[in-house]
């Protein structure tokens, strides 16, 4: 039996989907092998009013479908990090979260399970969690 922690798409509509990307794989690669490559397989294409610009299509053929669903990664994630990541399924959606992400409308939020005490820094809060007490350390990195 699965469990929720085993889903790959983790939500999905028309415009966009967010889905579990593991460990060890890349976003985007030049082989075959990458998220890109898997997601035609894994999402569902959108509606027929979607892929026609808003025009609805009466039964679509599966080729005017292909000739539009090509559903591509809106970020990256190191191949070494597992999480979430968001998915257009359409031009539109691509152009509209790409500058979300530009001018930063949009933050990603990142969390490591650590083996020993990290060094905290003057900015490092502490919060509780169901009793359990967690750190929350805040690094730049390319001063950002």
């Amino acid at each position: 039996a699965s469990s929720s922690n085993d889903r790959v798409v983790l939500f999905e509509d028309d415009h966009v989907a967010v889905v579990n990307k593991p460990e060890g794989m890349n976003t985007i690669a030049k082989k075959r092998s990458d998220l890109q490559s898997i997601l035609p397989f894994l999402l569902h294409p959108p509606t027929a009013s979607i892929v026609s610009g808003g025009r609805r299509r009466e039964n679509p053929t599966s080729h005017q479908l292909c000739q539009y669903y090509l559903p591509r990664p809106i970020h990256r994630l190191d191949r070494r990090t597992s999480g979430c990541v968001l998915v257009a399924k359409s031009e539109r959606a691509m152009t509209q979260f790409s500058q979300l992400f530009a001018t930063r409308q949009i933050q990603k939020s990142y969390y490591a399970i650590t083996f020993g005490v990290p060094r905290l820094s003057a900015d490092s809060k502490s919060t509780d969690v169901d009793g359990k007490t967690f750190s929350i350390i805040d690094y730049s990195i390319d001063g950002k």
